[in-house]
């Protein structure tokens, strides 16, 4: 074989032939990766006061929390809360379980025990074979024991 030919063959390979096999790797790893559920979009929620501090309940309720507009990507997700209190907060999901950190409310939640601007959080569980897909979890607010966690449900809106 002469020169010129075995460093063709050679270039060929290691510009060719080693790109290659590293996206076949690539696309073998790949292959076992899922992507999260989709939660994007508005979710109406519905505070239940029956398991949990009636009046705390029905002050998040009017204070805004019935509508949780979520923007996702891959596993993060940013939550606002739109209604009289403005607030949002950064969260995850994995699998089917949601979980959103603090959220700082712009307002006080008027009429609950702890009325001075506690920061909140939720978890929820998300239903994926639910028409149209819904929600039931958890509202904490943090720093205040008299408010105990609201249990909610939440069920995706059309966009």
């Amino acid at each position: 074989m002469r020169d010129s030919n075995r460093n063709f063959l050679i270039g060929y390979v290691l510009l060719v032939g080693l790109p290659l096999a590293g996206l076949l790797g690539i696309l073998e790893v790949g292959r076992k990766l899922t992507a999260p559920i989709s939660v994007e979009g508005q979710w109406k929620l519905d505070a239940d006061p029956r398991e949990s501090g009636k009046r705390c309940a029905e002050s998040l309720a009017a204070n805004g929390l019935p509508t949780v507009i979520i923007s996702q990507s891959g596993k993060s997700l940013i939550a606002t809360l739109k209604g009289s209190t403005k607030a949002s907060g950064l969260g995850t999901i994995n699998r089917i379980t949601l979980s959103v950190g603090t959220v700082r409310p712009g307002s006080s939640l008027s009429g609950t025990p702890c009325d001075d601007g506690q920061p909140f959080s939720f978890t929820a569980t998300v239903d994926p074979r639910a028409n149209p897909r819904s929600m039931s979890g958890v509202v904490f607010v943090k720093g205040c024991s008299p408010c105990a966690p609201v249990a909610f449900r939440a069920a995706q809106q059309a966009p």
